[in-house]
């Protein structure tokens, strides 16, 4: 099997944040698309170095493809971000801050802005009301992201990208992705699809693409142990990359595929050379364990 998708990489790869070292490695082993991750709140929120990102990004061939939004409170400054909070104040407070990252990736010429569902524990009878909560904050988002596409011409190839949450969280069942299926139509909503939080909900990751592949606007890739999210790269643990990447392009999915693994060490050019290496063999169906 070969694989005609571009591959991207997520920045979540490295360890801190260096745009001006780190950027231009992702071209020296020829990424052109990055996912930012939450750690670059800081850079979208101060307008000068929003503008020399963009110039650092450009400079070296670069698209943003995604950026990664805060959830919970890992960025104190974006406030408390959970679209299924059952406090209505946290859910408007998420949807403020969706809108302000849409305005900032469309500021970066981006494609998707990713949001977890949920951000806490969920309880078993919580579950079909946490769903409810969250569609109703998502539909919200919807609408942000509307108006946005109404004001800037430049913001319309942007589609709000849910990311399926490892057991504890939603979406990491098919049946509750399809619930979404009105929201999650590819022209303004979709799936983020991790294939790291599948299996962990018990899920065959196979048949899970099989059944919501059409939803899908974006990805990450990551293997682990069947046990926790590792966040492993490809190939070390237990995911059956050569027949996931095979339905998921049968589901009809163009985009990039996203590597979003943990660091191999903190040498970011051993680390990038490493995924380099790994594209290729993910491309040419040459992966082993």
């Amino acid at each position: 099997m070969s694989i005609d998708n571009d591959f991207g990489i997520s920045t979540h790869c490295l360890a801190g944040i260096d745009p001006a070292g780190h950027l231009p490695l992702f071209e020296r082993f020829g990424f052109t698309s990055v996912e930012l991750n939450l750690g670059y709140w800081p850079w979208l929120a101060d307008g000068a170095a929003l503008a020399q990102l963009k110039k650092m990004l450009d400079g070296c061939g670069l698209s943003v493809w995604a950026y990664h939004m805060p959830y919970a409170a890992t960025v104190p400054e974006a406030g408390l971000i959970d679209p299924a909070h059952p406090d209505a104040a946290v859910r408007e407070g998420t949807v403020a801050a969706v809108a302000w990252c849409l305005e900032r990736v469309a500021d970066l010429g981006g494609r998707r802005l990713i949001i977890h569902p949920n951000a806490s524990h969920l309880q078993a009878d919580r579950r079909s009301e946490a769903m409810g909560l969250c569609r109703r904050t998502l539909r919200a988002c919807v609408e942000q992201l509307e108006a946005l596409c109404r004001r800037r011409h430049d913001a319309r190839g942007i589609v709000l990208a849910v990311e399926p949450m490892p057991p504890w969280g939603l979406l990491n069942r098919p049946d509750e992705v399809e619930a979404m299926a009105d929201l999650f139509d590819g022209r303004r909503a979709g799936l983020c699809l991790d294939v790291n939080h599948i299996n962990l909900a018990g899920q065959d990751p196979i048949e899970y693409v099989r059944r919501i592949g059409r939803f899908v606007c974006t990805t990450h890739l990551s293997d682990n142990d069947g046990l926790d999210e590792r966040h492993w790269a490809p190939g070390r643990g237990v995911l059956p990359w050569e027949q996931l990447l095979a339905e998921l392009e049968r589901s009809g999915y163009k985009g990039p595929l996203m590597f979003e693994t943990g660091q191999f060490g903190a040498d970011a050019k051993d680390t990038v050379a490493q995924l380099a290496g790994l594209r290729e063999k993910l491309r040419t169906g040459t992966l082993e364990r």
